[in-house]
């Protein structure tokens, strides 16, 4: 007889959409996102960031979920996971790498909707020569994040 191998548990990284802040130059009007319920709702075009600690080094990223409400049938939010490299006497003005993104689906839908991408670039975590953070860009109103979710394992199924 043989046993199969167990299934690499998952770990997730979720990130309340309270807990993202916008940093400026903000947008035209200068209103920052509102928080109404635990929903960051924009009041205008606002991007906003989360930093993301994953609790060990070394592990898969094995997919990014934005939740949200999409009730605007012209725009999408979108939301990239990012990570920023470094090395001392290296340039701090390097791009970031675009780890993952995701965006909301098409259609007007007034409930909770989830998009999520497995499509990840640079799976293994490492933390000792970076820094990971959430952008999501919400190009209008009518379009509110409830948080962004990111599984995490010793192998990706």
């Amino acid at each position: 007889a043989f046993a199969m191998a167990p299934q690499a548990s998952a770990e997730i990284v979720s990130l309340s959409g309270a807990g993202f802040i916008q940093q400026c130059p903000c947008s035209l009007s200068g209103q920052q996102p509102d928080i109404v319920k635990g929903v960051l709702t924009p009041t205008d075009q606002s991007t906003v960031f989360a930093a993301v600690d994953f609790p060990v080094n070394g592990r898969k990223i094995c997919s990014v979920t934005m939740v949200y409400q999409d009730i605007n049938g012209n725009d999408t939010m979108t939301a990239r996971l990012l990570r920023k490299s470094f090395a001392v006497g290296s340039n701090v003005a390097n791009n970031p790498t675009v780890v993952a993104t995701v965006n909301s689906d098409a259609g007007v839908v007034n409930t909770v909707r989830k998009a999520t991408t497995t499509a990840i670039t640079g799976p293994t975590i490492n933390e000792v020569s970076g820094f990971y953070y959430v952008e999501v860009a919400m190009p209008t109103v009518n379009l509110n994040l409830l948080g962004v979710q990111i599984d995490h394992r010793l192998t990706c199924p």
